[in-house]
């Protein structure tokens, strides 16, 4: 669908379900959901029940049938079956209250998984409860997709398949990601075989080795709050949100302890050791360099998402990203939770620029980045 029409799509009834037949380079595809979107030229956006989105544009759009139904997402059995058949054959299943998760992994990795993301699901829900943000009591409805490989390789196999390609996965930089479009956690074994020895040993040796990889523990629960904030409203799947935001908020769950049975920490208030070290890294570079030390990065942070991807700062990015969002939840939590309100109204696949952001922004927080810089550089 292309981005013209899209700009005047509008909100279509989102209950009755739908059987929406398309053609794609491999044939046709058929999809029962419910049609979230419709544009003026025909094309539509489609949630099918596995949650999965479609934009399908009027060219290759050839059927629309009611099913007489009302929209229903799939049972955490259904997914989970649904999922299973993404991944190569002997794939098992196992749901969880909140998710659906299909597994080529171990046993007992999925179980720890399982574990620990259910682990984030209920952090998520103690630290954005619907009294401080816009989230529906509990957290998102469920259930959610999770995918895990066998192992590394597997995972950047996975990875490349021209469906998670399209999407801009980079698997050689990457230990598990989510993708809005599927609404997929992908994540990998990286605990390696089980100990040989059988029942509780084979367990244990399996939880204790994930439990210490303690950056990749912090890849799943930071991919685990992308799709919780996602699904919860904070964020609008398809929209042309602020990565500093998305990406600050995933990292407020990031803490990690190989204390712990499952190596996190929970949110801990967003502290986040790792991120901390950098921005201070990042401060002090800033400092010693003359062009620099009197610039406010808050503007260019903000206005666009072109840091992320210049590998020369991209990591300084990030952790100026954890430090702002860190500061505004702390010291201006009501106008982050408006803030956060208005971005989850941006229309799916409308994109803003740098002085929508800006606008958007300073409506929320004022006009003064430059004292706001100053006290963000006092997060630790």
């Amino acid at each position: 669908m292309s981005v013209a029409p899209l700009l005047a799509l509008l909100l279509a009834a989102a209950d009755p379900a739908e059987t929406v037949v398309w053609t794609t380079d491999d044939g046709p595809r058929t999809v029962v959901g419910r049609v979230l979107l419709e544009g003026g030229d025909g094309g539509v956006l489609l949630e099918g029940r596995d949650g999965a989105l479609h934009a399908v544009a009027a060219a290759r759009l050839t059927g629309r049938t009611p099913t007489g139904e009302p929209f229903a997402l799939l049972t955490s059995e259904e997914l989970a079956a649904t999922l299973a058949e993404e991944l190569e054959p002997g794939a098992e299943t196992l749901t969880t209250p909140h998710f659906a998760i299909a597994s080529t992994a171990s046993p007992e990795f999925t179980q720890w998984a399982g574990e620990l993301l259910e682990a984030v699901h209920a952090g998520f829900v103690a630290e954005f409860p619907p009294a401080t943000v816009p989230t529906p009591e509990g957290g998102p409805a469920g259930p959610l997709p999770v995918l895990i490989l066998r192992d590394r390789a597997a995972f950047e196999a996975f990875a490349k398949r021209p469906d998670q390609a399209a999407r801009g996965v980079n698997p050689a930089l990457s230990q598990g990601y989510y993708d809005p479009v599927s609404n997929r956690i992908v994540l990998y074994d990286f605990a390696g075989s089980p100990s040989p020895l059988g029942g509780a040993s084979r367990r244990e040796s399996v939880r204790d080795r994930a439990a210490n990889r303690q950056a990749n523990v912090a890849t799943v629960a930071h991919e685990a709050v992308h799709q919780l904030a996602y699904n919860a409203g904070l964020h609008a799947r398809l929209a042309d949100n602020p990565i500093w935001l998305t990406e600050g908020l995933a990292m407020q769950g990031e803490a990690t302890d190989r204390r712990t049975p499952l190596g996190w920490r929970g949110f801990d208030d967003g502290a986040n050791v790792v991120r901390s070290k950098a921005f201070r890294a990042f401060l002090t570079a800033r400092r010693r360099d003359r062009e620099l030390r009197d610039m406010n990065p808050l503007e260019k942070l903000i206005a666009s998402n072109t840091l992320f991807s210049d590998p020369t700062v991209a990591e300084s990015a990030y952790a100026a990203s954890w430090a702002l969002v860190n500061h505004l939840r702390e010291e201006r939590p009501e106008a982050f939770a408006a803030y956060l309100a208005d971005l989850a109204a941006l229309p799916p696949l409308a994109p803003q620029t740098p002085e929508d952001r800006l606008a958007r922004f300073r409506k929320h927080f004022g006009e003064d980045l430059d004292g706001l810089w100053d006290e963000v550089q006092t997060v630790r």
